[in-house]
């Protein structure tokens, strides 16, 4: 095993055979894993026991050019210990049917949702712009039911350009309530949000869901939005990745996503653009989706007659 950890260092190799011995298989984490390990070679002058001395040298001497990797692990200890120092200076919040407000320094602020303060799957979930927060009680109802505490806040702005007032009144509101890692999901509007308040505070947002809501029509609302000339189902509020409507198939991000460097699920109905499934995603639509994705880093999930049930599964798989 000290052997092969040696060679994988000059080589990349990757595979280890630790089960190759029920020691080594237990020192696995001590050897090339993730622990801070120290070595004790135990040798004796008996001249009777000059083989095995030899022998233990040659091993603490091999063992001592591998390189275990505890950064990861640090990193991660780390983590921890200042989300939980974030957590120790929050305060615990009580709803009376759903609701309740919170006296923030950013002003007064109504939260939604299904929460006990007690549970460690935390969704915030953002509403599009000027949507009753009442419109996610169906996505609400589904994350509690599979153990996830939801929050919906109705945060202050009224307009695309009042972006930076919703992120100080949604970091004081994670301040208050101490969230360190909440998964954050956001449609339309609310997705943008999403995307700006991770960029600002990355480390106080665990996973981000994106979800293009707008465009989920049937044909009856396709057809009316295009004799509109509505170009919702395109992209809509999502051209702010681009600081508008794209030039080409493949834009780059715009100032707006500058420093977006993380991953993200993107739910997008892939439809043929009449409100017909597009499962095969050959249409002008799950095309546009594609792009956004690519340019955010995202992962395309089709959201095409999902339910609530069914992004709440997509949501409550980033809790864990």
């Amino acid at each position: 095993v000290v052997t092969t950890l040696i060679q994988n260092e000059s080589s990349g190799g990757s595979f280890v055979p630790y089960n190759a011995s029920p020691l080594t298989s237990i020192l696995k984490a001590g050897l090339g894993g993730n622990s801070k390990t120290a070595l004790i070679a135990c040798v004796t002058q008996a001249v009777d026991s000059i083989s095995e001395s030899v022998s233990t040298l040659r091993f603490a001497m091999q063992a001592s050019h591998v390189k275990n990797k505890v950064e990861k692990k640090e990193a991660k200890d780390k983590a921890a210990a200042e989300g939980q120092k974030i957590a120790d200076k929050g305060n615990a919040l009580s709803l009376t049917d759903g609701q309740a407000t919170v006296d923030l320094p950013t002003g007064p602020m109504e939260v939604f949702g299904r929460w006990t303060g007690t549970g460690e799957k935390v969704v915030v979930a953002l509403t599009g712009l000027k949507a009753e927060p009442s419109v996610l009680q169906g996505l609400c109802d589904a994350l509690a039911a599979r153990g996830c505490e939801v929050l919906v806040p109705r945060l202050p702005g009224m307009a695309e350009k009042e972006l930076e007032t919703d992120m100080k009144a949604l970091i004081a509101l994670f301040d208050w309530l101490g969230l360190s890692n909440p998964v954050l999901y956001g449609y339309d509007w609310g997705a943008i949000r999403a995307c700006k308040f991770k960029m600002l505070h990355p480390k106080r947002v665990k996973y981000v869901v994106l979800e293009n809501r707008a465009a989920n029509m049937d044909p009856q609302q396709c057809k009316e939005a295009m004799r509109r000339g509505d170009m919702t189902i395109y992209g809509g509020v999502f051209t702010w990745f681009f600081d508008g409507w794209p030039s080409s198939k493949d834009p780059p991000l715009g100032t707006n996503m500058k420093g977006w460097k993380y991953k993200a699920d993107f739910l997008w109905p892939c439809h043929n653009g009449s409100g017909k499934p597009d499962p095969k995603h050959t249409g002008s639509v799950a095309k546009f989706g594609a792009m956004y994705v690519k340019a955010a880093k995202g992962k395309l999930v089709d959201c095409w007659g999902m339910s609530e049930d069914d992004i709440a599964g997509q949501i409550a798989s980033h809790c864990k």
